[in-house]
């Protein structure tokens, strides 16, 4: 099955690529690699998740965070390689997460980005793999960065 049909039936719609706060590029490619610069959740415009966790935000909001940067860089990704039909794989997330000290379910936030890119693909594989981190703070104080590492080929191999 094709990404878009995928997407559609889970009644996601890809974002609007956010312009860059700074002097960067969304997504650039390398060779049939695809990788994206640090996503926030952003929607509209505007940051919809920030803050630290649990302080802030609860754990369902942090990884609900993490899905919606997840989706931005699918977005910044497609973007690039011509269409969500076109991205072969999501092998890996990046995820930063903002958190308050002691906080130790940064594996759960981060599947909030990891779930979403498997779940869309219908390709025999596995999920990606994953790198988290939990720094201090993120720009304009966004509860999750995410940083996925993308192949892209101009025909999807498996749908």
């Amino acid at each position: 099955m094709k990404p878009s049909k995928r997407l559609e039936e889970l009644g996601v719609t890809l974002p609007t690529v956010a312009a860059p706060i700074g002097s960067y590029v969304p997504a650039v490619r390398v060779g049939t690699m695809a990788y994206t610069s640090g996503q926030v959740p952003f929607r509209e415009g505007k940051v919809v998740r920030a803050g630290k966790v649990p302080g802030d935000l609860s754990l369902a909001d942090a990884a609900d965070g993490a899905r919606i940067s997840a989706l931005n860089a699918i977005a910044a990704i497609a973007g690039i390689a011509g269409g969500v039909d076109n991205i072969v794989r999501i092998v890996r997330v990046c995820v930063y997460v903002n958190s308050s000290p002691g906080f130790t379910d940064q594996p759960k936030v981060a599947n909030g980005a990891s779930d979403r890119p498997s779940a869309f693909r219908n390709c025999p594989s596995t999920p990606p793999s994953k790198w988290k981190s939990w720094p201090r703070s993120l720009p304009r104080s966004g509860l999750v960065k995410t940083r996925p590492s993308v192949p892209h080929c101009s025909v999807t191999p498996c749908g």
